[in-house]
């Protein structure tokens, strides 16, 4: 039996936490001084939305390619587990090619997508696409290859030490690129794009030398096959039809708003948005190992175990999303404000509604996992068709009173609707009522506490706040700790809950 080891998910998770102590200081460093030209952070942002093409244009068959080889894997087949990290590589290389060229074409004329532009930001533009369609696509090959490989075997730590110290790098850099004189936008991409091609070619001799990968049957692997295709294909093209639904009403913000409305609008709502992926982000640190372990569970045909897991998963997150949205909601005037000035206070209400529409994450995410775990098409394409219709018609609905905050409401209305398929699939398999009892009381008083106290200690210790980046990460210190505490205490405020975690110590001790 395919058996890992806790201190591999100690592992993970220490290394996690350091990627987004990192990503912390990315977002709150790197982004005050990129915004500091409204027009051109908007140019920025919106070019860089495009990238979000090669995080789907796979058409689902990384997600299912990973899904099959963790299967593989859990049973020892290491030749059909290459073999299905070859087809997907290749896959990825042959659906990125039409993209980069396209890409390189918006380099020679950007007006093409974006109007309006004088010649100096239109020259920034063109050079943001060319980096976009040359060198982007290498950088992000390497990437999934390398998370490919290790994410499946619980071993992902091992690039995240590679990820933290570039991205140490990058943060730094911005001090270089970004000054009152000068403002190089396109040479600060350039150089961080070439740091993120570097740090997986890194992280690859690591793992050739550490888990001793067969890297020469890979390179054999990497074509067209029939039986991994033919393997694949089904939960491929309902995933892709799950990733295309997603781009849809989430990942086209920005050009939307850009289309629709101008690149002021778009650096108002990226700040929102940022922070939005930002969050998105720790939930994807805190999913991964569980994910790999239902695909290791599913493999093995142990149900039971598979729905234990999925319903700890949901009843130990269920109090860090409601703290978390909470403070987040309760602090976002005063976050934006020392984050990047009062010039983007129109961003506050709108970080606010995209943080309340990820509260029910905490059923949507797991129950997505399952359904891709457990090959559960009909939920997989129900999500698709539905979301994306919700999400334009409140947008219809609401843009002419709204504006630019109806994209940011319409995601509430698709977190809503998502919740109902996702209670729907997983019916059955625990008590989720059962759940959601256990955390109702303590709960209820954190909620009530944190609205009552926590805008007056707020206004109490942080006088006259103002962009800084000192009192920004004092700031953030002061929502950390209330938030690290408050989850604790409702954790612990349960006799099974904390018997559960001091068996869990005990069984690490033992380790």
């Amino acid at each position: 039996m395919f058996e890992v080891e806790v201190n591999n998910y100690l592992k993970i998770y220490f290394w996690r936490i350091l990627s987004l102590v990192s990503g912390f200081l990315s977002l709150f460093i790197v982004v005050p001084h990129l915004s500091a030209q409204q027009d051109l952070y908007g140019i920025y942002a919106f070019c860089i939305s495009f990238s979000l093409y090669y995080s789907y244009s796979d058409i689902g068959f990384l997600s299912a390619g990973q899904k099959f080889a963790a299967e593989e894997l859990s049973k020892n087949n290491k030749p059909d587990e290459i073999g299905f990290t070859g087809f997907t590589i290749f896959l990825l290389v042959v659906f990125f090619l039409p993209f980069a060229a396209f890409m390189v074409y918006l380099s020679i004329d950007p007006g093409v997508i974006l109007s309006e532009l004088n010649p100096e930001n239109k020259a920034i533009a063109s050079e943001l696409f060319l980096i976009m369609g040359l060198l982007l696509p290498i950088q992000v090959i390497l990437q999934r290859l390398v998370d490919f490989v290790l994410v499946i075997r619980l071993m992902d730590y091992l690039s995240l030490k590679v990820s933290i110290f570039f991205n140490m790098i990058k943060i730094l850099s911005v001090f270089y690129f970004f000054k009152d004189d000068s403002y190089l936008l396109a040479e600060y991409y350039l150089f961080i794009t070439i740091l993120s091609i570097v740090g997986p070619l890194i992280s690859i001799v690591i793992i050739s030398r550490v888990i001793n990968y067969d890297f020469r049957l890979l390179i054999k692997s990497l074509r067209f096959s029939a039986k991994y295709y033919k393997k694949g294909k089904k939960l491929a093209f309902s995933s892709f039809g799950l990733s295309l639904s997603y781009i849809a009403y989430h990942e086209l913000d920005l050009i939307i708003i850009g289309k629709w409305y101008g690149i002021q609008e778009v650096a108002i709502y990226a700040i929102g948005f940022t922070f939005l992926n930002f969050v998105r982000n720790l939930w994807n640190i805190l999913y991964s190992p569980f994910a790999q372990r239902l695909n290791h569970f599913y493999g093995q045909g142990l149900t039971e175990r598979l729905a234990l897991m999925l319903s700890k998963i949901i009843e130990y997150t269920l109090p860090l999303y409601l703290v978390l949205v909470t403070v987040l909601v309760l602090g976002a005037e005063y976050l934006v404000i020392y984050w990047v000035g009062e010039n983007y206070y129109p961003s506050i209400i709108i970080l606010q509604i995209l943080m309340i529409s990820t509260l029910l994450g905490v059923v949507i995410m797991p129950a997505s996992y399952y359904f891709i775990t457990s090959l559960k098409y009909k939920h997989i394409y129900l999500q698709a068709t539905i979301l994306p219709l919700v999400f334009y018609m409140v947008i219809l609905l609401t843009s002419s009173e709204l504006g630019v905050e109806s994209i940011a409401v319409a995601k509430i209305a698709i977190s809503l609707v998502s919740t109902i398929i996702a209670i729907q699939g997983i019916y059955g398999l625990f008590s989720l009522s059962e759940l959601v009892k256990r955390t109702a009381i303590p709960g209820v008083i954190f909620l009530v506490s944190a609205y009552c106290f926590l805008p007056k200690l707020t206004r109490l210790i942080f006088v006259e706040p103002h962009k800084s980046t000192e009192n920004l990460a004092i700031y953030l210190a002061f929502l950390s700790i209330i938030i690290i505490s408050s989850y604790c205490l409702i954790i612990l405020s349960t006799t099974e809950r904390r018997h559960e975690l001091k068996n869990a110590i005990k069984g690490y001790q033992k380790q």
